[in-house]
């Protein structure tokens, strides 16, 4: 008994030793991919970040452009409406039949025809976007499945080990009452049984060695499935983020171009082209209203305007102040989406650089590159606290 009490407490000295040497190792390359991992969704968040802000430059200088309109004189402002009132009567003789044959609404044809030339990028850009949000969609949903794989696979190897708990603590018990009915055997009936206490003492060792290493096994497996759970979380979390921008991106869209899909999409963009090689039928008609916006253009162009070209197709608002409200609200509120699609950045990049900074402190030497590389992309991204 004594021989196998050494060999056993040997192989727990050891195990532990090599364990924790191959755990630190672990560790190291976890950090290492989890920081890589974490300054890639900087980098997407910042790229993102830059593109919302380019836009929300542009939303804010069409508000502005607006307060300069409404605190115009009324008299250069009467000469605005005049103006205006000709061209919305020349532009509703000219799109008299694109509304009624093709089937477009005025707010889908004026947002078109501002953006005629970035529409097909635009219509490729959410094509793109919806078939990755479908992608994600099934990685989430896979992730999601191996989630609860792990769960389900941790659990049975946790009611394991308390099976084997169970069973050692009965075989335990059943070995101490042979060994006392051999003691009892011997004293009370002078009876040899030496032998068979050795062998019931090497059942139970045997017993508790086979116990002790399947108990380990399971250890292990919980641990690979912990392992495996911390990645498919931070999996997750990633591809989370990444929905969550592309699914604002289209919500965007949509609400730009109110469309509810790329088809429809397609559609009125098509419609738009077919209603377009129509304007050859209107050369005088496009003569005057050419006339009429250029001298909008010119009357505007006066107050120094952001973009006083785009007036034409609002030409509406400058001749009804309740257009023109309505103008202005869903500016705010495009303003107000791209707001928040900011925040949202601004809070993964900070929240990232927390992590990242949390991880190169314990990279050593290489943490001092990735920090230096956050540093740029808080120049960048216009952040004055240091990293």
């Amino acid at each position: 008994m004594i021989f196998f009490k050494k060999k056993k407490k040997e192989k727990n000295n050891t195990q532990p030793k090599a364990e924790t040497e191959l755990q630190k190792k672990l560790n190291q390359t976890d950090i290492k991919y989890e920081v890589i991992d974490q300054c890639e969704q900087v980098i997407d968040a910042s790229r993102e970040l830059e593109d919302i802000r380019s836009e929300y430059g542009l939303v804010t200088s069409y508000l502005n452009d607006i307060q300069i309109i409404e605190e115009l004189p009324e008299d250069e402002m009467r000469q605005i409406r005049d103006t205006a009132g000709n061209i919305m009567q020349l532009n509703a003789t000219k799109n008299e039949f694109l509304k009624t044959e093709h089937q477009i609404t005025d707010a889908q044809f004026t947002q078109i025809q501002e953006q005629e030339d970035s529409v097909p990028d635009a219509i490729k850009r959410l094509q793109a976007n919806e078939t990755y949000l479908d992608t994600i969609k099934r990685d989430l949903n896979y992730l999601e499945g191996e989630k609860i794989e792990l769960g389900y696979q941790k659990e049975r190897c946790k009611k394991k080990q308390k099976q084997l708990q169970r069973l050692a603590f009965f075989l335990l018990g059943l070995f101490a009452i042979i060994v006392f009915l051999l003691l009892l055997m011997k004293l009370m009936f002078q009876l040899e049984t030496e032998t068979w206490m050795i062998f019931a003492a090497f059942l139970a060792t045997v017993s508790g060695v086979f116990t002790l290493v399947r108990y380990q096994d399971y250890g292990s497996e919980i641990r690979n499935s912990d392992a495996k759970m911390n990645h498919a979380i931070s999996l997750e979390n990633h591809v989370k983020i990444k929905y969550v921008n592309i699914k604002n991106a289209v919500d965007y869209v949509y609400a730009k171009y109110h469309v509810k899909n790329s088809y429809e999409f397609i559609f009125i963009w098509e419609k738009y082209n077919e209603a377009v090689k129509k304007r050859e039928k209107q050369k005088q008609t496009d003569d005057d209203l050419e006339y009429f916006n250029n001298k909008l253009i010119r009357m505007l162009h006066i107050h120094q305007l952001y973009d006083s070209k785009v007036w034409i197709n609002h030409a509406n608002a400058l001749y009804d102040k309740k257009e023109m409200v309505e103008v202005k609200h869903n500016l705010l509120i495009r303003r107000q989406k791209l707001r928040t699609r900011m925040e949202y950045n601004m809070d993964v990049i900070q929240r990232m650089k927390r992590e990242i900074e949390k991880n190169s402190k314990i990279m050593g030497a290489g943490g001092a590159q990735i920090r230096e590389i956050i540093a740029k992309l808080d120049t960048i991204n216009g952040f004055q606290e240091p990293f």
